[in-house]
């Protein structure tokens, strides 16, 4: 009896953890999604489109023109977390790190990701499609 409560278990386990990874994946490709990371003086601000097929763009803008970063995302389940994975093409730069742990915080209405140290980036929804 225990073995079959234990396999159960498990493959229910198995089946919430699946799903769960695609939950965020809805909140990104909705829209428009931002943060502002302030310097001494200037910021910078980061807004992130997270396309349906896979690719994402980022605008950036600051003092200097800078042309947007692009790439490919995709969210994959590890170790019972949602972990947004990015590559980006060349050596363009953004707020994000390549691998993170995202979240969706509904009663803020903000994405939250942290990367392996814990650090947390937090993005706001700027506009829907």
């Amino acid at each position: 009896m225990f073995r079959i409560a234990t396999a159960t278990a498990l493959l229910l386990t198995g089946a919430s953890f699946s799903t769960a990874a695609d939950d965020v994946a809805p909140v990104l490709k909705s829209g428009t999604w931002y943060v502002d990371v302030r310097a001494v003086v200037m910021g910078t601000r980061y807004e992130y489109t997270f396309r349906k097929d896979g690719t994402f763009k980022v605008e950036i803008t600051n003092d200097v023109a800078n042309p947007p970063a692009t790439g490919t995302w995709k969210i994959e389940a590890k170790d019972g977390k949602q972990v947004l994975v990015l590559d980006t093409k060349g050596k363009q730069g953004h707020a994000l790190p390549s691998e993170s742990e995202v979240s969706f915080d509904r009663a803020k209405n903000v994405l939250v990701s942290r990367d392996k140290g814990g650090a947390e980036v937090v993005l706001k929804f700027r506009k829907g499609r």
